[in-house]
């Protein structure tokens, strides 16, 4: 917002044009509603198209206060640190009526009063009806039975979890403290934005949900994160990628390697095997592992070593080549477990 003094503030009288059947949650709109015009009558929005044809602004690329122009992925970073600095609160909360409403649903699904939850997101091929080999998405996905020991850690601690999603996902067994919630009829807009705002913390991956829960504050243990390159943006945050190894001899890429041009941000299946690259899912033992280190960190007993922040130090260095900053930190475990992700730390 204009005047917070981030160095990133400008006035502009813009903001999406949103008609109601083209907007995946109007809920979460509906919050941005008070920061951004946002026109969401379809008349109204052919109107503003007829009138300014070329009154559009390519929203990819932003100016830093530096005087470089980055994409957004990287941008959104340099913004988010600016924020953080100035602790500043989130930009989004919940209303009074959100809460009392969303945890009416919790206490009709089974969680007890009181009690507190992580959510879960893992991205599968159904929403967007992605399930074919060639599709630009298809390594953002992974298979949601790779997290049942990340989820038994976190009841193990006292917690609950709340996988969100779709109908189109694969089905949870059942599980104690566990709320399958893509599978259930209280699905809403609204109960998707009350569970992501309500969280002790997220679990997911490099997609939507991840950027609503920075956008209230929530911390993001981002796992299987993919593409490489925008890596989850703020302070507090813990994410684990997905790995690049050679389809010829096997050898693993260092993250500088990773990250080279014309790796940096790339998804695409059919270029990654022209480029002779394998994308590598996380293991069950490294989800497991970093939401454990979540858990401690959040419960204040995540003490580092200097060894650790040695290591740590490597990897942001060469996980930054435009020097855009990185405030997030890369799983411990999972960087002891890869030393040849920075061989010269």
């Amino acid at each position: 917002p204009e005047g917070q003094g981030t160095g990133l503030d400008r006035p502009c009288d813009a903001g999406p044009l949103a008609p109601n059947r083209q907007v995946a949650n109007p809920c979460l709109l509906d919050h941005w509603a008070r920061y951004v015009r946002v026109v969401t009558d379809p008349t109204e929005s052919e109107r503003l198209r007829n009138r300014q044809p070329a009154g559009w602004i390519y929203t990819d690329y932003y100016p830093l206060p530096d005087g470089r122009v980055m994409h957004r992925d990287l941008a959104h970073r340099a913004a988010q640190a600016a924020w953080d600095a100035s602790d500043h609160p989130p930009l989004l909360s919940l209303a009074a009526d959100e809460r009392r409403r969303g945890e009416a649903v919790l206490r009709r699904l089974g969680m007890p009063e009181g009690a507190w939850f992580a959510v879960l997101h893992v991205r599968e091929a159904g929403f967007f009806d992605e399930d074919v080999p060639w599709n630009h998405n298809g390594h953002r996905n992974a298979r949601i039975d790779t997290y049942r020991p990340a989820v038994d850690a976190i009841v193990e601690r006292g917690g609950w979890v709340v996988r969100l999603g779709d109908p189109t996902m694969t089905p949870l067994p059942p599980i104690g403290n566990v709320i399958d919630y893509a599978h259930t009829p209280e699905r809403s807009d609204w109960m998707d934005i009350f569970l992501i705002a309500s969280a002790r913390f997220y679990v997911g991956m490099a997609s939507g949900p991840s950027s609503t829960a920075v956008a209230f504050g929530v911390p993001t243990l981002g796992t299987n994160w993919f593409p490489l390159g925008p890596w989850p943006y703020c302070r507090g945050d813990l994410f684990i990628p997905k790995r690049l190894r050679r389809r010829s001899d096997g050898r693993p890429l260092t993250i500088a390697e990773s990250l080279a041009p014309p790796l940096f941000g790339a998804m695409e299946p059919l270029l990654l095997e022209r480029l002779d690259v394998e994308v590598i899912d996380n293991s069950a033992e490294e989800i497991a592992e970093a939401t454990v280190e979540m858990l401690d960190s959040l419960a204040g007993h995540g003490a580092y070593s200097e060894s650790d922040e040695a290591r740590q130090a490597a990897f942001r260095i060469a996980a930054d080549p435009h020097r855009v900053g990185l405030s997030s930190r890369i799983g411990r475990g999972f960087l002891h477990r890869h030393p040849e992700l920075v061989p010269a730390w």
